[in-house]
């Protein structure tokens, strides 16, 4: 589970996603108070629910879009091994065919 998944459960997608707008990573405080950053742009409850997780460190917090385009890159893959040509691929996710000989040769 990535992190982003983690704070998705923790303190649910919306606010995640507006708390990614604002910044791509945040401190987690060990005791969050209420005049804390954090507490300020997610509110001191759901600030104390992600302490008790992550206190003390940095969460890095990624946009919708990376995760969209991770699950786009392993499905082309998938693809790729079951056969379907980079051309085939290009086409259907809108790339060029350079683009997904990139995307099928990184890790």
């Amino acid at each position: 589970m990535t992190t982003a998944e983690q704070v998705d459960q923790i303190i649910g997608k919306r606010v995640r996603l507006a708390l990614a707008h604002a910044r791509e990573s945040v401190y987690i405080p060990l005791n969050p108070k209420p005049s804390s950053p954090l507490a300020a742009m997610v509110g001191l409850g759901n600030a104390v629910k992600l302490a008790q997780v992550f206190g003390g460190g940095m969460v890095h917090l990624r946009k919708d879009a990376s995760e969209r385009i991770e699950r786009r890159n392993a499905e082309m893959k998938k693809a790729a091994q079951l056969g379907a040509t980079q051309r085939a691929l290009a086409k259907e996710y809108g790339l060029t065919t350079r683009q997904v000989s990139n995307i099928l040769k990184s890790p």
